[in-house]
């Protein structure tokens, strides 16, 4: 069975970036997600660099697409800084 963007989202939905205490999906984190039967690729766009940081949410990407969508899917993904972002996320933080 083929996966779907949607069916991703929903999964990368529990995702929670624990700085900002929001899902990735809400805090429009995920860019260019692309699927095709089990392949998933996506870029984590993320406003500042922290190697560490990248690497956990990385991780739990992977396991909520495991989880949520299909256990055996082929996962292609890209960290990127988008310093724009940071702007973004700051102002909506303080709400």
């Amino acid at each position: 069975m083929s996966i779907h963007k949607e069916q991703v989202k929903s999964a990368l939905a529990h995702v929670i970036h624990p700085e900002f205490n929001k899902d990735l999906i809400t805090l429009g984190l995920i860019q260019d997600l692309i699927t095709q039967d089990k392949f998933v690729s996506f870029t984590l766009e993320l406003p500042e660099k922290n190697d560490q940081l990248a690497e956990q949410l990385k991780k739990e990407c992977a396991e909520a697409i495991r989880k949520y969508v299909d256990a055996e899917a082929v996962l292609d993904v890209t960290i990127g800084i988008n310093i724009s972002k940071q702007r973004e996320l700051g102002s909506s933080g303080q709400q």
